[in-house]
């Protein structure tokens, strides 16, 4: 896609995803939930693939007073994730990667299903969608859009990437299985437009469990790009963890 097109074609992916309950399980619109999450029955139990319960953690604010609003997420968010050579990168344990990598993997065998070529995983996309997945659960709001007004973009241009001309981004929240993660977002005109973009080349997924909310502990984002430059050899990433 020409590099003019590029505001247009971030505008177009959020009005694809933006604004729907169907972004997350459980139901939920894009207005940020404050207070304490919802109590209920252990949905722990219930969790497919399982997930073993990680340490719980609470937000904290170690940005600087000067620090701009990508700062201040990078800071809190992006640079206190484990680091990319950790042995379950950047997600809590084990058991959340393997959400991670099976919500990859079945959106891929969507797209080969539909014709399309399969996304490449890159591990930076992974971090920036595990920050805004973590976000969420810690902070206890639901939406693309953090309580600062950063969207997806903003996130991304946090941490130096390459060259970009197209972006897109999915979330989803509360679903028990990955089966209904991939399903969930295959059923939906939105959600399915986004995922099956023939544009996007690379892709990243973010799973956080929340062990404060028994009724709706997962927290998944989906991070889409096509990028100009070929991130895999792009050495100016800032990396999480650092």
């Amino acid at each position: 896609m020409r590099v003019e097109n590029k505001l247009l074609s971030i505008l177009v992916a959020a009005l694809l995803c933006g604004w729907l309950s169907s972004c997350g399980g459980g139901g939920g619109d894009q207005i940020p939930i404050n207070g304490v999450p919802g109590t209920g029955g252990d949905k722990f139990t219930e969790l497919q693939p399982p997930v073993t319960k990680p340490v719980a953690e609470i937000f904290l604010d170690h940005a600087l007073p000067d620090d701009t609003t990508g700062e201040r997420w990078v800071s809190n968010l992006y640079a206190t994730l484990p680091a990319l050579t950790s042995a379950a990168g950047v997600y809590q344990n084990a058991s959340t990667k393997a959400w991670a990598d099976q919500i990859f993997l079945g959106v891929n065998q969507n797209r080969l299903n539909g014709g399309k070529l399969a996304l490449i995983r890159n591990k930076y996309l992974d971090a920036i969608a595990q920050a805004h997945a973590r976000d969420m659960a810690l902070r206890h709001y639901f939406a693309h859009r953090n309580p600062e007004g950063m969207e997806f973009i903003d996130r991304l241009n946090a941490v130096n990437p390459p060259r970009y001309d197209h972006l897109g981004e999915t979330a989803a929240r509360g679903q028990e299985t990955v089966q209904e993660v991939t399903s969930g977002w295959l059923g939906s005109e939105k959600h399915f437009k986004i995922s099956m973009d023939p544009e996007y080349e690379y892709a990243g997924v973010g799973v956080y469990c929340d062990v404060t909310n028994a009724q709706m502990p997962m927290h998944i984002i989906m991070v889409f790009a096509e990028f100009r430059d070929d991130p895999a050899s792009y050495t100016g990433w800032l990396a999480p963890g650092t």
